[in-house]
């Protein structure tokens, strides 16, 4: 009977409670040993055999107890577990959470809105694999009003610093006559840094508010900002269905 084996960074994000990628870099940085043995490349193990460590910590296969969190990100908050320089993270607002969650993804400084945060590697790699194409649903107040015309730009790709990026629905949203700012509701289903942002620059009209509201079909909803919620598994298959406002007409008028 073959040996049945594995990614090293997928067990790792499977059994150490850190992220797929925050594993490729522990192997790139030389602290992973297999067998003691340091393991600087990408190789495959047999989790009932070989002996993992991450520098003098053993990592072996054990059965835990998978969370997943919903959290609303304020603004002017860090997404990370940790911060040199002091400021406010996320980790911050949840400090009675006993398993080592990691954060699904990040959003900017200055934005807000939804989060994940979870110990399953596994999830959070589906989630993150741009090869899955998980639609995120933002809600952005932009300084000025830009015309229809310009929006549709938006769907078939504008200009910037990272590159031609383009969003999947784009919807306008009424406001006072009087008003010097506009609310729209923009689905992407890629997320480079900053992008959204970069995208309203490239057109002229400077993003004042920048708010992540759904992932697929799951959705934050009226959760208070700066609280979370446990997710079940009914949630997390939300996730991973296309977002209802892609089976629309791409660009609604304004309401």
């Amino acid at each position: 009977m073959p040996i049945e084996k594995i990614r090293l960074n997928k067990f790792l994000a499977e059994e150490a409670g850190i992220s797929r990628r925050q594993a490729d870099k522990e192997i790139k940085k030389g602290l992973v040993f297999v067998n003691n043995q340091r393991v600087s490349a990408f190789v495959f193990i047999n989790p009932t055999k070989d002996k993992v460590r991450i520098q003098k910590k053993l990592i072996s296969k054990k059965t835990k107890n998978l969370v997943y969190l919903m959290f609303n990100k304020p603004s002017k908050v860090l997404s990370a577990r940790r911060d040199s320089k002091a400021r406010p993270v996320v980790m911050d607002y949840m400090p009675k959470i006993k398993e080592k969650i990691f954060l699904v993804g990040r959003l900017d400084w200055d934005s807000e809105g939804l989060l994940l945060l979870t110990n399953d590697g596994h999830f959070s790699e589906k989630i993150l694999n741009p090869k899955n194409k998980i639609s995120k649903t933002y809600m952005v107040k932009v300084k000025g009003k830009p015309s229809d015309l310009l929006l549709k730009k938006l769907l078939k790709g504008v200009s910037t610093p990272v590159g031609k990026r383009k969003a999947l629905f784009v919807q306008k949203y009424s406001t006072k006559k009087a008003s010097k700012t506009l609310w729209i509701k923009i689905i992407l289903n890629e997320g480079k840094k900053r992008q959204i942002r970069l995208m309203f620059d490239s057109l002229g009209f400077p993003v004042q508010k920048l708010r992540r509201v759904a992932i697929g079909r799951l959705k934050m909803n009226k959760l208070v900002k700066g609280t979370f919620i446990y997710l079940r598994q009914k949630d997390l298959d939300k996730a991973f269905l296309q977002a209802k406002e892609l089976k629309r007409s791409f660009l609604k008028k304004l309401i």
